[in-house]
């Protein structure tokens, strides 16, 4: 659901990919991934701060309330930065995201989450440390696209740092 909802909001399709989104939820209900990719494509479409407040907040709490199984999950973490992040929670963000290193400093999908926390944080330097850390262990085109990166894009480190 992530890579076709972006392709939308690229294109100016707000409203369709919020309606895709809408119903990937109404299909899986506790999905975290699905209400963060909700909750930005809101943010995208210039609707109103207490509707994508709330769905990102339906997200933390997913990731809250997962419970024993999700304790050592460092994915559930790192998706939890980004949560924190695109509501302004910084330092909260920094304490998922720690949590995340801690238990897999090495996961690709630790550091491209680390890279699009700082990315839209406009932590240039942070969030290109961790693009390259993650392109190293495993290129994923889909991840270099995503839309958190879209202030970097034109940068030319950033395109330096995805042409390797």
């Amino acid at each position: 659901s992530g890579a076709f909802s972006d392709v939308l909001v690229y294109l100016d399709r707000h409203e369709q990919a919020i309606d895709y989104l809408i119903d990937h939820i109404a299909r899986i209900k506790d999905d975290p991934w699905g209400f963060y990719r909700l909750g930005r494509a809101q943010q995208a479409a210039g609707k109103p701060v207490a509707e994508w407040q709330n769905t990102f907040g339906r997200a933390r709490d997913l990731l809250r309330n997962a419970g024993p199984a999700s304790a050592e999950d460092a994915t559930s973490f790192a998706l939890l930065a980004l949560v924190h992040t695109r509501v302004g929670a910084f330092k909260e963000a920094a304490v998922a995201l720690s949590r995340a290193q801690k238990i897999a400093p090495d996961d690709p999908d630790v550091l491209y989450a680390a890279a699009r926390m700082y990315s839209l944080q406009r932590n240039k330097e942070q969030a290109l440390v961790f693009m390259t850390k993650a392109l190293e262990r495993r290129y994923a085109l889909e991840r270099v696209l995503d839309m958190d990166f879209y202030n970097l894009w034109s940068d030319e480190q950033f395109v330096e740092a995805v042409r390797r």
